[in-house]
């Protein structure tokens, strides 16, 4: 994981609450100086408030990870020279600063002024953000109403020059590169059957030449008809597409996406084998980088003979989650097939006791 990309998407989103705003070129920066950038003036009241927000949003985030020692532990992943989260969290924040200032210093070259609007937009934002945190909150981080619209003006100026730089700027684009190819697959399941209670029945030699057998017709069949899609409706089967190219696999295992790109556009190929675990982990993954949940608990017949795929399952989240993920925020339900019945009982007695 990349802990400065982190830092930066959070600046953008949560990290201030949609604190968009910009520089305002007229006025001098207030507050005791702490870095200078050229004509830019990092202040120390800046780099607090900053620390404060980003520590708080990581501690969210990581705390049922790292635990009550999470500023003294050793980031997992990482691209800084810091040894500790703590170290971490303040390259993150001079990394963040040093951008929006430097984008700052170029506002002018490229008319990047805000406009009237812009700046009671701000005002009004600088308003609701010391409304919306509490009195420690605001104290912790020295932020003021006028600290505040300061901090935003910067941003949004650097935001504004951002955009302006994506606007004038004409990569070297390398088609090769770029290229994405779209494959299409179908999956043959090959671990036998379960049942209410998460028994497995594997299959037997007759039952894996039958699948073996169904496989191989439907290869022949996709290739007499020119559409996997088509041939899969004729078999009940879903079949899914992924993009990839040779940097990424797309979602589809590796072994699949490597055969993909030795074959030609519009060829088939032939039965390639997979673990049972793997897409079960890659669409927790998918999950997790998306709500970052506490815990997952899984639920169902397959999920209770988790020895065959947990593994595999494990695996493949630590290789597409962004985020650290321990073994203990997977868990398997223990309720059974009873849990939608308690489901629906619990929301049945909420909506009696007026909770819901």
């Amino acid at each position: 994981m990349n802990w400065r990309k982190i830092g930066a998407a959070w600046l953008m989103t949560a990290l201030l609450l949609n604190l968009c705003a910009g520089c305002n070129r007229s006025e001098e920066s207030s507050g005791t100086p702490a870095a200078k950038l050229g004509t830019e003036t990092i202040t120390l009241e800046e780099a607090v408030f900053y620390t404060r927000m980003l520590q708080e949003q990581w501690e969210i985030s990581y705390y049922d990870s790292y635990g009550a020692d999470m500023w003294q532990a050793k980031p997992e992943f990482g691209e800084g020279t810091g040894e500790t989260m703590e170290e971490v969290l303040k390259e993150n924040v001079m990394d963040i600063l040093t951008e929006i200032h430097l984008l700052c210093a170029h506002a002018e070259d490229y008319g990047a002024e805000l406009t009237k609007e812009e700046r009671k937009t701000l005002e009004a934002r600088a308003e609701a953000f010391m409304k919306d945190n509490t009195p420690a909150v605001l104290e912790a981080a020295g932020a003021t109403e006028e600290t505040v619209e300061q901090f935003l003006t910067y941003n949004e100026q650097a935001s504004k020059t951002a955009e302006f730089l994506k606007e004038e700027y004409e990569p070297e684009i390398d088609e090769a590169e770029v290229r994405v190819g779209k494959l299409t697959y179908c999956l043959f399941a090959t671990t036998g059957t379960f049942d209410a209670e998460g028994n497995q029945t594997p299959f037997t030699e007759d039952e894996l030449l039958k699948v073996r057998s169904d496989a191989d017709k439907f290869v022949l069949r996709v290739r007499e008809l020119g559409d996997i899609t088509a041939a899969g409706a004729e078999i009940s089967h879903t079949v899914i597409d992924v993009y990839f190219n040779d940097k990424t696999d797309g979602g589809a295992h590796e072994l699949v996406a490597q055969a993909a790109r030795e074959m030609e556009t519009g060829e088939v190929s032939g039965i390639i084998e997979t673990q049972e675990g793997y897409y079960i982990g890659v669409g927790l993954s998918n999950l997790i980088n998306m709500f970052d949940p506490d815990v997952i608990v899984l639920a169902g017949g397959m999920v209770k003979s988790d020895k065959y795929f947990w593994k595999s399952m494990m695996n493949e989240i630590k290789r597409h989650a962004c985020f650290h993920v321990s073994e203990d925020r997977i868990r398997i339900s223990q309720l059974n097939d009873q849990v939608v019945a308690y489901g629906a009982y619990v929301m049945a007695k909420e909506a009696i006791d007026g909770t819901l």
